[in-house]
């Protein structure tokens, strides 16, 4: 919004804060970004406003300057004018923490409550898939967790690249899958081993995504924006797909190595919550661990093999 305001325009956000937290941090936001508090004005319920709520206005320090001398020589506003600079400060929320609800970075009871009953879900699952003396895959239980947070971390991404719309998130979503079919027509024509280059182009594009910087990203023309960002995202998903096919085809049992993934992949569920405490960045680190601890389980199971 900064970027698209002439010299002395100004932004108006007008709302009904249910907690006074909220609205610290929407005045704490204005302040950061334009380098000054914003003019802050309490209504009570009118007709064209609703059932009132606060306004702010936030912009240039001359542009609010300007508005506030307005407010304070109409005699209908001086009372409603409300000192923002003694508000306390709020924790911010960020392109890598983007949770304008949360006051804090943490996991709320709701969220902990579904968890316990998805937890529960997969110890059912666990025993109605698996009979006596059968194990979880470990390799295809990591895959499925970290394919999970993969794709969580990737609708994350295109949110800032291009907005959070359904569309987006189907667009996102098609490309997953697009790159899922590409993935399998890969590995049956060329039948990789899983731990030779497929591992090595996953781990150097997951990395690159970690590194990549967003603003920048962001700043682009759509064109390019759609390239390069689509480039980061899809991947890693197409190397992982590959590793997940090239795995599940050299297991002697399919059918246990199908139901660990699928497993994991509610674990990966699970785990996504944690973008509410560390952030996406910390989940991208997550998936990296994941995709290691894939390496080192096969590696130990010593059941990798080159496909060709």
């Amino acid at each position: 919004m900064k970027r698209l305001l002439a010299r002395d325009g100004v932004v108006v956000l007008f709302f009904s804060p249910q907690t006074y937290w909220l609205a610290y941090r929407l005045a704490d936001l204005m302040a950061e970004t334009f380098g000054t508090p914003p003019l802050a004005l309490s209504f009570r319920e009118q007709p064209c406003l609703g059932w009132g709520g606060l306004l702010l206005l936030g912009g240039s320090a001359d542009a609010v300057d300007a508005m506030r001398e307005r407010a304070a020589a109409d005699p209908a506003f001086p009372l409603d004018l409300i000192p923002v600079e003694g508000w306390p400060r709020q924790i911010l929320p960020t392109d890598d923490w983007p949770y304008l609800y949360l006051r804090a970075p943490g996991l709320p009871r709701y969220h902990l409550l579904v968890g316990a009953c998805c937890l529960l879900i997969a110890i059912a699952l666990r025993r109605r898939l698996f009979r006596a003396g059968e194990e979880v895959q470990v390799p295809m239980l990591l895959l499925g967790a970290a394919f999970m947070l993969l794709e969580v971390t990737g609708v994350s991404r295109a949110a800032l690249l291009f907005g959070t719309t359904w569309a987006v998130n189907a667009y996102v979503v098609g490309a997953v899958l697009g790159m899922v079919l590409f993935a399998n027509l890969t590995a049956a024509r060329l039948r990789p081993n899983p731990l030779g280059w497929p591992l090595l182009g996953l781990l150097l594009s997951l990395l690159a995504l970690l590194v990549a910087p967003l603003p920048w990203l962001a700043s682009l023309l759509l064109p390019m924006r759609i390239v390069l960002g689509g480039a980061f995202f899809a991947l890693p998903v197409y190397f992982s797909g590959i590793a997940f096919v090239s795995l599940w085809a050299a297991s002697p049992r399919r059918d246990l190595a199908l139901g660990s993934n699928m497993l994991g992949s509610l674990l990966g569920g699970l785990l996504s919550m944690l973008t509410m405490l560390v952030g996406f960045q910390g989940i991208g680190l997550l998936t990296l661990a994941c995709y290691l601890g894939v390496v080192l389980s096969v590696r130990r199971a010593g059941h990798a093999v080159p496909m060709a």
